[in-house]
C-alpha cells in the first residue's frame, strides 16, 4: 500500500516458469504475465539474503542472483569486497563487505537498459551469525543507510 493505492501480486511457480498475477486499485481486471527462469534459481528477498549470508568467496569474486520483487524480476550482481571493520551503535565489529548492482530484467532475463540500476553495499558480521550491520543503497528515489542498533542472539 502506498497512499490510497493498493497493489496485490501472487505467483505460481511450475518448473522454470512463474505465472504472476497482479492488481492495482482501480484496475478492472488483473494483469498477468509469465516469466521463464530457464536454468537460473530465483529467490525472494529473504532467500537471496540467506544466499549472501552463506556465501564464502575470494575478494573480487562476483555472482549473479535473480530476485523476484513484487511483479518484477531483478538480476543482482554481488561482489565480495573482503573483510572490514566498521563502527556502529553496538561498537566496532569485524565485517564482511559486499557491493552490488541490481537491474530490472525483461522476461528473457536480460537487463532493461532504459532503467537505471540500483547500487548497494552490505556489511555482515564476520562470525557464524552473519548479522547485517550496515546496508547502504542508491536508487532513483534517493540514498538509503540502515545500521544495526541492537542485536540479541
Amino acid at each position: 500500500e502506498q497512499g490510497n493505492t493498493r497493489a496485490t501480486a501472487t505467483a505460481k511457480f511450475t518448473g522454470s516458469f512463474a505465472d504472476i498475477t497482479f492488481t492495482r486499485s482501480g484496475d478492472p481486471t488483473p494483469h498477468k504475465l509469465k516469466v521463464e527462469f530457464g536454468n537460473v534459481t530465483e529467490h525472494d528477498a529473504h532467500s537471496a539474503m540467506a544466499q549472501l549470508r552463506g556465501w564464502r568467496a575470494a575478494p573480487g569474486t562476483t555472482r549473479a542472483v535473480f530476485v523476484v520483487g513484487g511483479r518484477r524480476l531483478w538480476r543482482v550482481d554481488v561482489t565480495y569486497v573482503g573483510e572490514d571493520t566498521i563502527g556502529s551503535a553496538i561498537g566496532n565489529r569485524r565485517a564482511v563487505h559486499f557491493t552490488g548492482e541490481a537491474y530490472r530484467t525483461k522476461r528473457d532475463l536480460t537487463p532493461e537498459t532504459d532503467r537505471p540500476s540500483r547500487m548497494f553495499s552490505v556489511w555482515l558480521s564476520d562470525d557464524a551469525d552473519r548479522v547485517p550491520l550496515r546496508v547502504t543503497a542508491s536508487t532513483e528515489l534517493g540514498d538509503i543507510v540502515m545500521e544495526l542498533t541492537e542485536y540479541n542472539r
